[in-house]
């Protein structure tokens, strides 16, 4: 089954964006950090992940440098959604492959939009 990985540690954030993604219809799952995010990885490929920064344990920094190592993962297209603005740690993700690098403030249709660009899909 595809799936969306959503990793934040904010359990309210993450459950707005499961709501909101499961409205637009994809099956979602969610972890606290990236470590977590490792593990559920690890039992099946999501078709896309949409990731927090500043995360307790594994960060998100952490969490896709390691993800972009590994020949299969790497392949995932990620979405970091994060209130993060940081230009410096933006750059940086860009440099590992991330897709998009959202700001959490913005409007919930630029989420859907990313999304939907990432998964090669048409708008609905």
């Amino acid at each position: 089954m595809s799936y969306i990985l959503v990793v934040d540690d904010n359990k309210f954030v993450s459950s707005c964006v499961a709501v909101l993604l499961k409205k637009e219809k994809y099956h979602v799952i969610t972890a606290c950090n990236g470590t977590e995010a490792i593990d559920v990885i690890d039992h099946g490929i999501p078709k896309a992940i949409i990731c927090d920064v500043d995360m307790p344990g594994m960060d998100g920094y952490t969490f896709v440098k390691k993800l972009k190592t590994e020949n299969v993962k790497n392949k995932i297209p990620v979405i970091m959604y994060t209130t993060n603005q940081n230009e410096q740690d933006k750059n940086k993700f860009f440099a590992l492959g991330v897709a998009y690098y959202i700001d959490k403030r913005c409007k919930t249709e630029a989420l859907i939009h990313a999304l939907r660009i990432t998964c090669n899909e048409e708008p609905n």
